[in-house]
């Protein structure tokens, strides 16, 4: 190739290399200008359309005007607003049950025989009722136990009776010998009163010692004047100190004795007493909390009485029959209260906080317009293997006996403590699109739509958190009338 050829293809490709250069400027620079003059047309076009619809939202009317006939049409009612307590809740499933309290199944306490079945299923009893008369021969043994113990319980009083009025005599004889009163004198003085053995020995020991006594007395002048030698004088001292002795070792005893008798008369009437107290706990047990305890004719026979006032659901045997202890006899339950069991589970758990101490809203299929105040009576504190759930336990007063235990029910549970908060009839709130408004009556005839935000709504009415004062004037009936007169004039403009 020779020199010139190259230097030709070189320039060639400076030129194609600077027009391709040239193009992408033009093509940017054309892109710039086009996007300047692009926005310069089209910004005022979207400032004017958004400009249009603000516009249009500020002049779509919100005030109506209706004639007395559309009013009467429309059955227009107004209501202020008012403040009234809230509280977010949850229908949960429950079951209406027994007061376990309240419904109890007699058994025989003893083997025993029917007497008499003086009552029926389905008849009203009230507390202390006859329900059945039964005899038992572990009863007539209990029994005749208690009348034993009564005896020895009577025995052990006389005996305690005479060891104590025979201790206190004896005490007081002691205090009066003391003064060293003659034999005769004393005699006199505690005549009719107990001292059982104590009398003969003690008196016949202070006769003794008296007597001894009056000798040594006489004695000593004798021996001094020779009248009796000095040894016989001396002897007479020596007789009266051992007659002293004696007496003094008699005293003792006694008072020994009749204290030591009547400390074992205190225990022995304390034994006879525990003895009866036992005989008749035993009994008590034996019966049980429903028996009359009263004694009758025969010592086995025995009554089942009426724990509260219910009806008699079921009677478990009959006249002349055995039964077993244990066995059911009468099935007695009270419906006047309730259980409204409900089964929380564990996505719920915060309603449990808010139920403690709180009344529920109970509603039964059976009286579907109608709703029931329950007290919660206790939450569950152990999670059912099998449900997952934690029990919650309300009671339902029952004086109208309108429900029956095993019905169905629903329970509104509260999810959080209760508000106060302002609130309007269900019926008037009206809803355009996301937007929820109601109709404030500005006169008999023109009603202004003012833009509400809505909170908790129930059954009945909806909680307003914006838009609204206390006391204003709302539609509660025929606001959807008012918002179809809105949209015709929307329509017509």
């Amino acid at each position: 190739m020779s020199k010139q050829t190259h230097s030709a293809r070189t320039s060639r490709r400076k030129i194609w290399t600077i027009a391709q250069n040239s193009a992408s400027l033009i093509v940017v620079v054309l892109l710039l200008v086009g996007g300047f003059w692009g926005s310069h047309f089209l910004m005022p076009h979207k400032e004017h359309s958004e400009h249009s619809a603000t516009e249009e939202a500020l002049e779509k009317p919100t005030h109506v005007e209706i004639t007395p006939e559309k009013v009467e049409t429309a059955g227009i009612q107004v209501v202020p607003v008012v403040t009234q307590t809230v509280q977010h809740t949850k229908t949960v499933a429950a079951t209406i049950d027994y007061d376990p309290a309240r419904r109890v199944t007699i058994k025989a306490p003893v083997e025993s025989v029917v007497g008499t079945c003086w009552v029926t299923p389905g008849q009203q009893v009230v507390e202390g009722d006859q329900l059945v008369t039964l005899s038992g021969a572990e009863l007539a043994l209990a029994r005749s136990e208690i009348k034993k113990c009564q005896a020895d319980l009577r025995i052990a009083k006389i005996g305690y009776d005479w060891k104590r009025e025979t201790h206190d005599n004896l005490v007081a004889l002691l205090d009066a010998l003391k003064q060293e009163p003659s034999v005769s004198e004393v005699e006199v003085a505690f005549e009719g009163k107990r001292l059982g053995e104590h009398r003969d020995h003690l008196l016949t020991s202070y006769a003794k010692y008296q007597l001894a006594s009056k000798v040594a007395r006489r004695a000593k002048p004798l021996g001094e004047q020779g009248i009796v030698s000095a040894s016989t004088a001396e002897s007479r001292l020596q007789q009266r100190d051992v007659a002293s002795t004696d007496f003094k070792t008699v005293r003792e005893q006694s008072e020994f004795e009749a204290s030591r008798d009547l400390m074992r008369a205190e225990a022995e009437l304390a034994v006879a007493q525990q003895e009866l107290a036992v005989a008749k706990e035993r009994l008590r047990l034996l019966l049980g909390p429903w028996a009359n305890q009263t004694e009758s004719v025969a010592a086995g026979e025995f009554e089942l009485q009426a724990p509260f006032r219910g009806k008699v659901e079921a009677v478990h045997t009959s006249a002349a029959s055995r039964v077993a202890a244990g066995e059911p006899i009468v099935t007695l339950a009270d419906i006047s209260q309730l259980w409204v069991s409900a089964l929380i589970h564990q996505h719920d758990w915060t309603a449990l906080e808010a139920a403690h101490s709180q009344s529920v809203q109970v509603r039964v299929p059976a009286l579907p317009d109608q709703t029931f105040a329950a007290q919660v009576n206790f939450v569950g504190a152990e999670v059912s293997s099998t449900t997952r759930a934690v029990s919650l336990v309300a009671k339902l007063n029952n004086d109208d006996a309108q429900f029956r235990p095993g019905m169905f029910a629903w329970v509104d549970l509260p999810m959080e403590p209760p508000r106060q908060s302002l609130v309007v009839p269900l019926a008037a709130i009206q809803r355009e699109s996301s937007t929820a408004f109601v109709f404030i009556a500005d006169g008999p005839l023109t009603f202004r739509r003012v833009d509400v935000e809505v909170g908790l709504e129930t059954a009945d009415v909806a909680e307003v958190t914006a838009g609204l004062s206390e006391g204003d004037q709302v539609v509660a009936a025929g606001a959807f009338y008012l918002k179809s007169e809105l949209l015709l004039e929307q329509e017509e403009e």
